[in-house]
This record gives structure tokens, C-alpha cells and sequence, in this order.
């Protein structure tokens, strides 16, 4: 990220020894050159996301309940609990066998309605021929019109009795009318269940990711991309939905992150999000190179001396921190900085 460079310090103490005798001798300085290293990296400007940080718990988007529309022995369970269903799907099966009855009786009295009601209609339309001829009287024909009518109301009651005889038979059987996963199976083969009891728990196919938001954070958030891990599988999401409605207890709202992928994943794993809002442009310094002495500062490399840099500090980047007063291209001191004080020459190391 940062490149390094290697800076010999050299710096040069001189020592001036006096005699002691009545002869007044000057002794040359003793010269003690110490070179230090220290480590510089080049400041650069660089692009730094806003981020938002939450756990939240894996949740399906949304269950569903399956029960008969009437009491009944089940005689089949045709699912096991995390099976993956596809809409049409059966489910269960309840005893047939009075339904079957039921529905033979229903189709033998349409057959003999529809019968009476053909021989009549042909009887009727026949008589009114007659009836418009003059060849019989108004009363004549006025009894074969009341038979007929009433073989037509006649069929049209049975016929609504065979459809619901029909559609009794069709209710023993529950089907999922989406695609989705087993989430629970409340009955076994054998056992009575009664009208409107759940038998069979779906969840929806997608999951998503369930957060708490603070009120300040929810405009931040709302519809971005977020970063998802969950047990070291890394993936993403979008933000789809945020409560109207606060928590009456933590006053945090409710966000919806749906998922690019569900596989692997349970319900209730614990998930980290990170939710990139926003960005600064700047530069940022390792936290160790900040010093303070009134003012918080640094020291940078200038004309091969090393100069005190007041700065003022901003937020915090992992090991990073945003700052200013720095410009790109200057050389600031990350290693080594017990060993110099401002204005010590430094010399490059032409690594």
C-alpha cells in the first residue's frame, strides 16, 4: 500500500577536550558518528469508504402454514422437514375412502339428472311446437314446461353437488403453492388432524439478513449494497426494506439485506454486514507515527533534515488515520522515530 524507503541518519556529535596543565593545549574534536535507520514511506492521496458495521441473523423473508379445509385421518406425508419444495408440490394426503363414496353418488345422481333433464327438453321443445300450432292447449303445454324447468333446476343442483363433492376430494390433498423449504412437519401418517391446523410450515426460498439500525444511520443505508459474512462465506446483499416503525424498547429499526446467495446457509446463523455509505478522499498515516506535544505531529524527510510537521487528525481507517496538513510526495518517518529530533540530517539510503 505505502512504499517504503531506507534512510541512513547520521548524526555527529563533537567532543572538545582541554588540558589541564599551565600549557595551554587545544586537542582536535573527536569526531563519534553514529548512523541510525529509519524507515520512510511516500504520502500519497488516496480514496477511504465510509463504512457501517452490524451483526444480524439469517431469517427467511417469509413463512407460510399449510392445513386441510376439513377434518380428516392423514394417511400420507409426502415431505421430510428441510426438503426443498417447487410450487404444485403435494404435501399431504387424507383418507379418501367417504369422499370417494361421496363423489360416486354425486356422478350417478348428474348422470340420471342429466338424463331427465335431455328426454324432458326434447319433450318441451316438441310441445311448444304443438302448443304455437294450435294443435294442444295452453294448459298442455304449460305441464310440460313445468316438468322441464324442473329438470333443469334439477341438474343444475346436482351438478353443483358434484362439484363439490369434487372439490372435497380435491382438498384431501395439500399442495405448496410456492417454492420454498420444509421449515416443520406437525403430523405424522395415522394421526386426525383437525380443520385449519397447520400440518406443514414452509419458508419462502429466499433468505435474507435481519440488522437494527440506529435512527441516525437509516438514510445512510437505505437501498445500498452491503458486504456479508457469514461463517467465512463472503457475500452480498442489498438493503430492501427499513421498518417505518422503531423498536418500542431499543428505538433501532428493523432493515431488510436480501442475499446473492443461499446455499449453505441456516436459519438463524449469526452474520457481520458492512455497509459502505459514502467516501473521503485524503491521505492517511499509520496511527504510530502521530506524536503529541500540545499539538498532535509528525516528522517528515526535507532536504535530507527531518521536519516537525503540526497536522490535525481526523477519523480512523483500521491502522490508519485520516489527516491534514500533509501534502503527497513527502517523505514521513514510520520507523525509527525515538532516534531523531527536528532538524537532524538524514541521509537516503540509494537502495
Amino acid at each position: 500500500m505505502k512504499q517504503m524507503l531506507g534512510i541512513v541518519l547520521t548524526i555527529t556529535l563533537s567532543l572538545a577536550s582541554l588540558g589541564c596543565s599551565n600549557e595551554e593545549n587545544i586537542t582536535p574534536s573527536l569526531i563519534n558518528e553514529t548512523q541510525k535507520v529509519v524507515e520512510v514511506m511516500e504520502i500519497t492521496e488516496e480514496v477511504f469508504p465510509r463504512t457501517l458495521e452490524y451483526f444480524g441473523i439469517v431469517n427467511a423473508i417469509g413463512f407460510k402454514s399449510y392445513s386441510f379445509s376439513q377434518m380428516g385421518k392423514i394417511t400420507n406425508i409426502f415431505v421430510e422437514e428441510g426438503q426443498k419444495v417447487v410450487k404444485g408440490d403435494i404435501l399431504a394426503q387424507l383418507d379418501t375412502k367417504d369422499h370417494d363414496l361421496a363423489l360416486e353418488e354425486a356422478v350417478n345422481n348428474l348422470t340420471k339428472a342429466a338424463t331427465s333433464y335431455e328426454y324432458l327438453e326434447e319433450q318441451h321443445n316438441k310441445t311448444q311446437k304443438q302448443w304455437e300450432e294450435g294443435e294442444i292447449s295452453q294448459q298442455e303445454y304449460n305441464l310440460v314446461k313445468l316438468e322441464f324447468e324442473l329438470a333443469e333446476a334439477n341438474l343444475k343442483n346436482t351438478l353443483v353437488e358434484y362439484e363439490n363433492k369434487l372439490n372435497l376430494l380435491e382438498e384431501t390433498q395439500l399442495c405448496t403453492d410456492m417454492d420454498g423449504y420444509v421449515l416443520k412437519v406437525n403430523f405424522q401418517p395415522g394421526e386426525i388432524v383437525e380443520k385449519g391446523m397447520p400440518v406443514i410450515i414452509i419458508r419462502e426460498n429466499r433468505l435474507i439478513v435481519e440488522i437494527e439500525v440506529p435512527q441516525g444511520e437509516t438514510q445512510k443505508i437505505r437501498g445500498s449494497g452491503a458486504h456479508v459474512n457469514i461463517n467465512g462465506q463472503h457475500l452480498l446483499g442489498k438493503v430492501i426494506h427499513i421498518d417505518p416503525i422503531p423498536d418500542k424498547k431499543s428505538r433501532t429499526y428493523k432493515a431488510l439485506i436480501a442475499l446473492s446467495e443461499e446455499e449453505g446457509l441456516m436459519l438463524g446463523d449469526i452474520a457481520k454486514v458492512t455497509i459502505v455509505w459514502g467516501e473521503d478522499q485524503g491521505i492517511a498515516i499509520p496511527i504510530t507515527c502521530v506524536m503529541n506535544e500540545d499539538d498532535d505531529y509528525v516528522f517528515v524527510v526535507e532536504e535530507e533534515k527531518i521536519v516537525k510537521r503540526t497536522i490535525e487528525i481526523g477519523r480512523i481507517v483500521d491502522n490508519y488515520i485520516l489527516v491534514t496538513g500533509l501534502e503527497a510526495g513527502e517523505l514521513l518517518v514510520v520507523e525509527g522515530l525515538e532516534y531523531v529530533s527536528e532538524g537532524d540530517k538524514v541521509e537516503l539510503n540509494k537502495k
